[in-house]
């Protein structure tokens, strides 16, 4: 039986993704390496699992004054590693079995809207 915790920050990172996805998708290979590196120091340094408050900052994403939780950086991470490969599900296989990346990927837009709009 699973921790009901891990469950719960697995649905979190989940539905973050499907908002991050169409956005990174968007990005050139140097901004995804950029954001990969600065999430990924983020993640050797924090224990994203409990962090559920909303502090870390980005300098390669979003905006200076934006706050991210630890579920959002682990789904920036898992967003820029499957975006960066491909979204090939082979190059990328390790990730894509430990996370929903699937149901994510089901459920994110196709194309970025404009916000606010319909």
């Amino acid at each position: 039986m699973q921790d009901n915790n891990s469950e719960v920050f697995k649905l979190a990172v989940m539905w973050h993704l499907v908002h991050f996805l169409p956005f990174l998708r968007q990005l050139s290979f140097e901004a995804l390496k950029k954001l990969g590196d600065e999430v990924a120091r983020l993640a050797a340094e924090n224990p994203l699992q409990y962090e559920g408050k909303r502090h870390f900052k980005l300098t390669s994403y979003g905006t200076p004054e934006t706050c991210y939780s630890g579920a959002q950086i682990c789904a920036l991470m898992i967003g820029v590693l499957w975006v960066t490969c491909g979204e090939d599900q082979a190059r990328c296989s390790s990730v894509y079995q430990a996370w929903p990346i699937a149901e994510a990927v089901a459920l994110a837009p196709k194309e970025t809207q404009e916000r606010g709009s319909k």
